[in-house]
């Protein structure tokens, strides 16, 4: 066995002992409890007295996977370690304990279970075990696979579980896996995953692997590379080319600043900026990003590439001509014309060719790639770890330099603060707030001496005590104390705050001094202390590759969307006005692509950041939405914020920008349950007044700048009407086909394909008939957007074969020859 992998003989041997207790699940859960439960933190609570029921009693029956997760939960090693030495105990197992987890991917420790709460759960357990002794079997597990997903097992928990009890026959979608399917052209979201796509997947990964297009082993070994990728890969700084580049040992920046003022002199990019402003008499300017992350953010050792960034039928990609390595700290030539200047070593020899580069899209003349992505680019370039002699980092430090210049030198503060007094999380990005270093009574805070020892550009964890008991936001500090007060700055709002339950059970964490005496303001944090707790941070916030803002205009959102200029004009209006906007119409009108792009043209820019996307359905409810009660791994239950609740914290922390809030599907959701007392908070009249939420004693109000976009289906017939309450808080705008828009009718030119002109004149004959069908109208049309983004006459058949006809036999369900006549001209249109 590879030395890479000592796990897999003994979670192979006990996968199959386990097989001995399929019909005696009694007993297993009797001994999980019994013997299992004398395994606990270091405060002394089970390991595995989260396995309760949502009354807080006993389980009484469980699945296997859910008795293989307990050892695969996110736990430090030892106790995984112990856990599997009373399995090997209890199954008297051969195999030795394992010395690594590589490439095993850990389940969420809140999530750690796969059967259902209620009593009834027996039909969902046994489909379970089935399907676990077909595994272990080799049997074909195609229909336990897709009723198992069916029962509402999560998807990709299931593919994990697969792979821990069978590694050579399954691949892992974790998160981590599906990034790194992402880097060799596959998608890295399966929404509706059953077993046939799922060995689909499976087959076209290993094709890749034979044939050495996926330069790894197995499926194990693609998720160890994974694995390794995203916690090691060097930072790789993309450079874009010119003439002459690879002539000269040093890369330059900052023309603009020429003579102006010594950036080296400046500790942040806000005090930069404004020397500048005040240097050029011009407040509107602002240093380029770029200057500042190769002055500041840069590491000797960190790779450099040059690159080329090219388009292709609309899609960017990269050409790469060469990589180095910077060798120097950056210094600052003030009577040079780009006093920027950072020394770099250039690898020999360059490719013959530019090598082509397709999963990242950044345009800027210098940007950041890390994890993953990097390790493609690495890949890509044959560029090994004795060539670089990178300094590797782990993710919570790169998460971190992506935040701040660097750790070195810094001291790590977690700081308290009343949400009734002072609300970290409705802090604005970048806003200052000082502190009193003495109570209302004039009394010295607790652990005074923190105050004193903070320095300037400390970083220091934000976190809101009751009712809230969540990190919400990192802060720096911006100002030692003057004997009076302290001041913080807002660096980060956490989009998902971490809750104080999660950490609370943390082992590594037991003595943090916040945690040993919670009575106090300001606490130290040791650097392990700091990295375990962002490392929990970037697991929900993750800080994804900068990528760069383009303007976006009306007239950019009239070329994408097909939609004449006084509707847009139109949804504007009523989207500004009201808030709340819902789109609706037939299928394949583009309503979610138009959603996203009026965000877009209202904002004036591509700003993800800026917009969140959700689909409803029927059993989404009020505690994904808002926030609910989850159960936690002691078995009890903690306070959980949900999206929309989250977001709009982050749109008050940044009110001078305008958010989107996107629902796809509007109407398929329980609204009144799921909105709860948002029905009054969303209202326009309403936003920035706040109610107290049922849940804790917190005061909520929506902010101004959130607008909401809903979408609905017209054509679905399964669905009741849109709730009355909502309906009256919303603008309703019908989209209809944009067949005869000038967008739709200059891309037509565009493409020349005759075919395509033929079936989108049939389609339009085809719509008006469903307009004119009493049982049908307008609501049933065929949108355009079927035929967006067409590459061939291929494309075509099976768009009209596969997509629109299948349709039209649900409209004329009961007219075999209606179906057959409008089915034939299509089928026409394409000879």
């Amino acid at each position: 066995m590879d030395k890479n992998f000592t796990w897999i003989p003994l979670y192979k041997e006990l996968a199959k002992a386990l097989l001995q207790y399929k019909d005696d699940r009694t007993a297993m859960v009797q001994w999980i409890y019994d013997d299992l439960g004398q395994v606990t933190t270091n405060e002394g609570q089970s390991l595995v007295a989260y396995l309760k029921m949502k009354d807080g009693s006993k389980i009484t029956d469980i699945d296997p996977f859910s008795v293989v997760a307990i050892f695969n939960r996110s736990i430090s090693w030892k106790k995984r370690t112990e856990l599997l030495t009373h399995f090997k105990e209890k199954f008297n197992l051969k195999a030795t304990i394992p010395t690594d987890f590589n490439g095993i991917p850990t389940i969420d420790a809140r999530r750690s279970f796969f059967f259902p709460w209620e009593a009834n759960n027996g039909k969902v357990i046994h489909d379970q075990w089935k399907l676990f002794e077909k595994v272990i079997e080799g049997g074909d597990i195609a229909e336990g696979f897709d009723q198992v997903i069916e029962n509402g097992m999560p998807k990709y928990s299931l593919t994990m579980c697969l792979f821990w009890i069978c590694p050579e026959s399954f691949l892992a979608l974790d998160s981590r896996n599906r990034s790194y399917l992402e880097t060799f052209g596959f998608s890295k979201e399966f929404p509706r995953l059953n077993y046939q796509e799922y060995s689909n997947l499976l087959r076209q990964v290993q094709e890749n692997i034979n044939n050495g297009k996926i330069p790894c082993r197995s499926f194990l070994d693609f998720s160890f590379c994974a694995w390794k990728a995203d916690t090691t890969s060097p930072r790789v700084w993309m450079l874009s080319r010119k003439e002459g580049v690879f002539t000269e040992s040093t890369i330059k920046a900052g023309s603009s600043a020429k003579g102006l003022l010594d950036f080296s002199s400046f500790s942040s990019k806000e005090e930069l900026d404004k020397a500048y402003q005040e240097a050029v008499g011009n407040t509107d300017v602002k240093t380029p990003n770029a200057y500042w992350q190769l002055m500041k953010e840069v590491k000797i050792g960190d790779i450099v590439v040059v690159f080329d960034a090219k388009k292709e039928n609309g899609k960017i990609f990269h050409l790469l001509y060469r990589w180095g390595r910077f060798t120097s700290d950056c210094t600052f030539v003030k009577d040079d014309d780009n006093p920027i200047q950072r020394s770099v070593e250039w690898h020999s020899p360059q490719p013959s060719e530019p090598i082509i580069e397709r999963k990242t899209n950044n345009q800027m003349f210098f940007h950041l790639v890390e994890n993953i992505e990097a390790d493609n680019i690495i890949r890509l370039l044959n560029i090994n770890e004795s060539q670089t002699n990178i300094t590797k980092y782990s993710n919570n430090e790169k998460g971190i330099e992506n935040s701040y210049s660097s750790k070195q030198n810094k001291q790590f503060w977690w700081l308290v603060a009343k949400p009734q007094i002072w609300s970290l999380a409705n802090m604005k990005n970048d806003e200052v707030e000082d502190y009193t270093l003495y109570n209302d009574s004039g009394n010295q805070r607790r652990v005074f001496q923190n105050f004193l020892n903070a320095k300037v550009g400390d970083i220091v964890i934000g976190y809101e005590a009751t009712p809230t008991k969540q990190i919400v936001a990192l802060l720096e500090i911006a100002k030692e104390n003057d004997g009076k007060n302290i001041w913080f700055k807002k660096i980060e709002t956490l989009g998902t705050p971490i809750d104080y339950i999660m950490l609370k059970s943390v082992p590594e964490l037991q003595k943090m001094e916040f945690f040993v005496n919670p009575n106090g303001s300001l606490f130290k944090m040791t650097e392990e202390e700091f990295n375990i707790v962002m490392e929990y941070i970037r697991e929900d916030n993750p800080i994804t590759p900068a990528v760069p803002i383009k303007k976006y205009t009306k007239e950019d959102f009239l070329k994408e969307v097909f939609m004449a200029g006084e509707d847009y004009e139109t949804l504007k209006s009523l989207l500004t006005r009201k808030k709340n906007l819902i789109l609706q119409g037939a299928p394949g009108v583009g309503k979610t692509f138009a959603a996203k792009r009026l965000a877009y043209a209202i904002m004036g820019e591509n700003d993800e950041n800026c917009i969140e996307q959700v689909q409803f359905h029927q059993n989404y409810s009020y505690e994904d939405f808002m926030m609910g009660y989850k159960p936690n791994e002691e078995g009890g239950f903690y306070m959980s914020t949900g999206i929309f609740y989250n977001f709009c914290k982050q749109a008050a922390a940044n009110r001078d920008k305008p958010y989107f809030f996107i629902i796809d599907e509007i109407n398929r959701g329980n609204l009144s349950k799921i909105f709860g007392e948002l029905l009054m908070l969303i209202e326009n009249d309403y936003r920035d007044k706040s109610i107290k939420l049922p849940y804790r004693d917190e005061k909520f109000a929506v902010p101004k700048n959130i607008h909401i976009i809903g979408m609905m289906n017209t054509a679905d017939r399964s669905l009741a009407m849109i709730d009355y309450a909502l309906r009256r808080r919303f603008s309703f705008f019908e989209m209809r086909p944009g067949f005869d828009s000038k967008g739709f009718k200059d891309y037509l030119a565009n493409i020349g394909s005759k075919s395509l002109e033929k079936v989108v004149n049939a389609v339009i004959e085809l719509n008006n008939t469903i307009a004119d069908d009493a049982s049908l109208g307008n609501g049933f049309c065929i949108g355009h957007s079927y035929f967006c983004n067409i590459e061939g006459i291929n494309d075509l058949k099976n768009i009209v074969e596969y997509d629109i006809i299948p349709m039209l036999r649900e409209y004329w369900f009961d007219s075999d020859d209606k179906f057959s006549s409008e089915s034939q001209k299509l089928r026409d249109a394409l000879k």
